[in-house]
């Protein structure tokens, strides 16, 4: 009878020990998406591209140098001076900003998938018988815009700061000062470079 008893419990030991004594392993997975930085630059129009095949600009370039191109924008000034002079995009009077943000000169969606922050600056000095000038706004929120308008210069200016990647747009206005003693005709000033960051 002890015999049976020490057999039976030796059994249910080994048993017992095999269910304790179960393993585990955690493995940890990781996904590695790259941040991407485009956005398009949009001039007056529908901002759509419908009826347009020059207004919309998927922005490309990763250098100043390599810098995309988008249409020109001119001020036409009837005297000098003269102050707050809107803009037309590619001197046609048609797409032309107006003093509301619904219809800005240049209207910027984020097309990658981080926030960015977008400056403007001037490639070169713009010299001293014009100014321009900037402000925005942002439609849907999502972004900081910069509600006063202020100078461009050669150093980056934030114009609309953590721009995220849903619908929001950074609506930016151009405004433009002629100095007094300038003589009739047109002159070309400095590319006006838009530059995002992280």
């Amino acid at each position: 009878m002890n015999k049976l008893l020490i057999i039976t419990l030796v059994l249910v030991t080994l048993v017992m020990s095999s269910i304790v004594f179960a393993e585990y392993a955690a493995t940890r997975i990781y996904f590695n998406i790259p941040a991407i930085r485009t956005f398009t630059i949009t001039m007056p129009d529908t901002y759509s591209g419908t009826g347009c095949t020059t207004c919309s600009f998927a922005i490309t370039g990763t250098t100043e140098a390599t810098a995309t191109p988008t249409d020109f924008v001119s001020f036409n000034f009837t005297s000098s001076p003269d102050s707050l002079r809107e803009p037309s995009a590619k001197g046609n009077f048609t797409r032309n900003q107006s003093q509301s943000s619904n219809k800005p000169i240049f209207r910027i969606i984020n097309t990658g998938n981080t926030n960015i922050t977008l400056t403007l600056y001037y490639n070169s000095s713009i010299g001293t018988s014009f100014n321009v000038s900037a402000n925005s706004t942002c439609e849907t929120g999502g972004c900081t815009a910069v509600a006063a308008i202020f100078n461009i210069t050669q150093a980056a200016q934030s114009i609309c700061t953590n721009l995220n990647t849903s619908i929001t747009r950074c609506n930016v206005t151009l405004w433009g000062f002629a100095n007094s003693g300038l003589a009739g005709g047109e002159t070309a000033g400095p590319f006006l470079i838009t530059n995002s960051t992280v």
